[in-house]
């Protein structure tokens, strides 16, 4: 996402292909209107999984987001994270990364994972997500086959 030389409010939006979409818009009630609409459901489902508005902090002039909405596509069911997860990330990293991951954005998974998890959406198996922390760190998400849990860990606690 791009936020130099932007101004008024940056809609970002993820639709069911797993595609970024933006848009700029001169007001926030406008932005999250049009977000609101792009997530309302039709007998193919939302047109977006999850969408964000941001704009400038009034103080510091620095974009941050103001309005966040995901749409879930499954249950997490109990959330477990390793000893590790806890001490090396941040509660923001996992908090985000558990909405990515329920919004059906797998995060840097190949096209083999990425696939199964379309499939296993609809079979119910096991789901994964990669995700990256601010401070570059890898992680997965896991979600059992019968979605009574997920699992947040590094990859060498699996």
């Amino acid at each position: 996402m791009n936020l130099t030389a932007r101004s008024g409010f940056l809609l970002v939006g993820l639709d069911a292909d797993g595609e970024t979409r933006e848009s700029t818009h001169a007001s926030l009630e406008q932005a999250t209107a049009i977000g609101r609409e792009c997530s309302r459901h039709d007998r193919n489902g939302p047109a977006w999984r999850s969408w964000e508005v941001w704009g400038n902090h009034p103080e510091t002039g620095e974009w941050q987001p103001l309005v966040c909405s995901i749409i879930a596509r499954f249950r997490v069911g109990r959330i477990v994270a390793t000893p590790n997860v806890l001490s090396r990330l941040t509660r923001d990293d996992i908090l985000t990364a558990i909405g990515r991951h329920q919004a059906g954005d797998w995060g840097d998974v190949d096209a083999h994972d990425r696939q199964a998890n379309e499939h296993a959406l609809i079979a119910g198996t096991r789901l994964l997500s990669v995700y990256h922390a601010g401070n570059g760190t890898t992680f997965w998400i896991i979600t059992e086959a019968d979605r009574s849990s997920t699992c947040v860990l590094l990859p060498e606690d699996y």
